[in-house]
Order: C-alpha cells, then structure tokens, then sequence
C-alpha cells in the first residue's frame, strides 16, 4: 500500500461528507427521479420499519418523527430531510474520531455506513477501532461483515431477501480499497 502525504488527508473531525459520498449514498437509498413529485414510505427489506424510497430514511430528522408506512412528502422536503440526515452522520463520524487522518473516501464510506446501520452501530463497530488505529486495509476488509440482516446471510447467491445489503457492503470495501491504493 503507498502511503499518501499529509496533504492528501482530511481530518475527520472537521470533515463533511463530500458529493461523491452523498451519491454514493443516494445510489443505494434511492435517488430522486427526476420527474417525481413526491416520494413514498416503503418496506426495503420484510420486517424493516417502513423508510422513504428517497433517501432511505426510517425518521425525520427536521421532527423526530418516525415514517409511517403510507407517507407520501414532496420530493423536496424528501431531499432536504436525506440533507438534514447527511449532516447528522457526518457529524457522528466526526465525534467519533476527530484524530483520525484518510482519505475522503474513508470519512464518506463511514457516513453511510452510519446512514444504513446508524452511529450507535458504528461506534461499537471493529471499523472504528480498525480507523482510529489506521489500520486501513482491515477497515476496508471488515465492511464485508455487514451483510447479515437479522439472521439470514445476504451474501447467498440468488437470495431475494436481502441481494443489496451485500451488493452494498461489496462496493464500500471496494471503493476503500481504491482510496487507500491512491
């Protein structure tokens, strides 16, 4: 692995997420189309509380309030609620581990991390310990862990419960792995 120079690095404790990392995000928490008008509560996974089919949201961060499964809200106050979400987990990273100096990349991966598992998942998770000890490539291995949901492994091929959990885990590992290479 090449080392990178400190100018490359960001701190994470005065970081944001970046659009890339939002895109990311957005990619798998489902993007605005744009000719939709509002966006819907749905069930991704059976058993899952509803979530938004934008931005894939279980509350709202402006109110608290939990989705119901029946909301519908205009696509705007959907992309500003993800905004307001996208805040808070970046913000979760930063107390988690201001000292911590990588990649951009990295602090994005873990904001949407945070996003699918949320910050009390992550601060009790190996990737935070493997971070703050910069310990780069297990970080980037342990993202592969996450792919359980409840019980069921959503790494079994052809599954139909649970197929983007893992295609998601594979992507975070692989675009770890990528920016640490840089």
């Amino acid at each position: 692995m090449a080392t990178r120079s400190l100018s490359e690095k960001i701190v994470w404790g005065v970081a944001a997420i970046s659009a890339a990392g939002i895109a990311f995000s957005l990619q798998y928490e489902g993007a605005p189309q744009p000719d939709a008008t509002e966006a819907r509560a749905i069930v991704p996974v059976k058993g899952d509380p509803p979530t938004l089919n934008v931005g894939g949201l279980t509350y709202y961060p402006s109110t608290g309030k939990r989705v119901q499964l029946g909301d519908r809200v205009p696509i705007g106050q959907a992309v500003l609620e993800f905004s307001l979400a996208t805040s808070e987990n970046a913000a979760c990273v930063r107390r988690s581990c201001p000292e911590c100096e990588t990649a951009q990349p990295l602090f994005d991966l873990a904001g949407d991390f945070v996003h699918q598992f949320g910050c009390q998942r992550w601060k009790e998770s190996s990737l935070l310990m493997l971070a703050r000890a910069g310990r780069n490539v297990e970080h980037c291995e342990f993202y592969l862990r996450y792919r359980f949901v409840r019980t069921f492994d959503c790494a079994t091929p052809g599954n139909k419960v649970c197929a983007g959990v893992w295609t998601r885990a594979q992507a975070r590992a692989a675009l770890c792995h990528a920016a640490i290479k840089k």
